[in-house]
């Protein structure tokens, strides 16, 4: 009687150890499926984050090119006119209107 009572513990602690080796499998892909999850955010992000400071930088180089154009066709149309005449009261007409 006993070595019945005794197997059917073993059957018992081995079903019981059986379920807890499941359970931990279970946890194990649920974390890896976690890990893969945030992982797979943190590349999102770092791609998006990417994206918006390359294209902050263009807008920058664009900007930069836009102020050089208008301060090219500035001087032309208003002081190269002025010094090209070789008149100095030209070019003192438009440096006071200029800074006043």
């Amino acid at each position: 009687m006993r070595d019945i009572n005794n197997i059917q513990l073993q059957i018992q602690q081995n079903r019981a150890d059986d379920e807890l080796d499941f359970s931990k499998k279970e946890n194990s892909e649920l974390d890896f499926s976690e890990m893969a999850v945030k992982q797979l955010i943190e590349v999102f992000e770092f791609v998006l984050g990417s994206l918006s400071n390359t294209a902050s930088y263009l807008r920058l180089w664009a900007l930069s090119l836009a102020h050089t154009q208008l301060s090219e066709v500035f001087f032309s149309m208003s002081l190269e006119f002025s010094i090209e005449n070789e008149k100095l009261m030209n070019f003192i007409l438009v440096f006071i209107s200029i800074y006043l």
